[in-house]
């Protein structure tokens, strides 16, 4: 039976796992679908790591910070996903006005959640 400290302890090792996964897209950055592939491995890596320590670290305020590493990373994870699939549509980067646009929604929300952390907003 899977007690509560492997799933911790596995979710810390999926994180560094995931990693492993950034070899071709390091080694083939031209290839379609590199991009976005990138970011959705680093988004998930980050996900993974913040849930998995979230449960070692007692301290409130940590907790709170690791949550919104975790809610963000879930952000960037879209946005990979989006950039990879037009990267597979189209062979090449979304424009810059798309990318600007991404961009922008995801600083929008990384200040939604770090003012929501200071309680200027709920």
């Amino acid at each position: 039976m899977i007690e509560q400290l492997h799933v911790r302890v596995l979710l810390l090792v999926g994180a560094l796992g995931l990693l492993s996964l950034l070899r071709k897209p390091l080694r083939y950055p031209d290839k379609p679908g590199s991009t976005g592939f990138f970011l959705v491995v680093v988004a998930m890596s980050f996900w993974l790591g913040s849930e998995g320590l979230t449960y070692f670290i007692t301290n409130r305020a940590a907790t709170l910070v690791l949550y919104n590493v975790l809610l963000f990373s879930i952000t960037v994870c879209f946005v990979g996903w989006f950039v990879m699939a037009y990267e597979f549509k189209t062979q090449r980067l979304p424009s810059r006005a798309v990318l600007s646009v991404l961009g922008g929604l995801s600083l929008l929300h990384l200040v939604g959640l770090w003012t929501n952390f200071f309680w200027v907003h709920e």
